[in-house]
């Protein structure tokens, strides 16, 4: 499971710009 987290993660910054959101829930699994 935390290996997919880290590959969908990836792939959102990768399309996505950095948002606050994806900091919060980077956060909340590390």
């Amino acid at each position: 499971m935390i290996g997919d987290m880290n590959e969908l993660l990836l792939k959102s910054v990768e399309v996505l710009p950095p948002l606050p959101d994806t900091v919060s829930k980077l956060r909340k699994y590390v």
